[in-house]
């Protein structure tokens, strides 16, 4: 969720909204990501994604335990799961175009930017060919279901591999 779309939903300015967000991460309830740019003056206009730090604490928010493969929102649960399991890697930021086009992690790692998707089947969409032709990083990495392999699309190595096995 971003920031934008919690002013609109809770119907309060930015500013009560960041202090809220403040006190949220403070006391390790949330994480916001930042943006990924090359032009430090874009990122800081970009929002930050607000992802929960405890899935059983936004189960319980959300009042629903029901199980994954039900879930409407299965794919936020799985993203946000696998960002917990990769926080302590490295600095870790999202990148979205005003074209849309996104990529659910970017992840700053030994000095190499390495885009990282969460994907039911482990489709390569879009934005994730987006990204790999703008920034040319060496590898990827795309988490899926059951999907495991590698494959090379112009000279990034891309890794498949199941969410399960962080």
């Amino acid at each position: 969720m971003e920031i934008s779309s919690l002013m609109s939903d809770l119907k309060i300015d930015y500013r009560t909204v960041e202090n809220y967000l403040n006190i949220l991460v403070n006391t390790y309830i949330i994480k916001l990501l930042p943006p990924f740019y090359k032009n430090l003056a874009t990122e800081l206009k970009k929002s930050k994604k607000v992802y929960f730090v405890d899935l059983g604490l936004r189960n319980t928010l959300l009042g629903n335990f029901s199980p994954i493969d039900t879930r409407t929102e299965k794919g936020k649960l799985l993203e946000n799961f696998v960002l917990n399991e990769i926080k302590e890697l490295g600095e870790i930021k999202h990148w979205r175009t005003t074209a849309k086009a996104e990529v659910d992690f970017v992840l700053n790692f030994n000095n190499q930017t390495v885009p990282i998707e969460v994907k039911s089947f482990g489709k390569i969409k879009r934005g994730f060919l987006s990204f790999l032709n703008t920034y040319k990083p060496k590898r990827a990495l795309v988490f899926t279901e059951k999907n495991f392999g590698i494959k090379k699309i112009n000279k990034t190595e891309i890794l498949f591999a199941p969410y399960w096995m962080i």
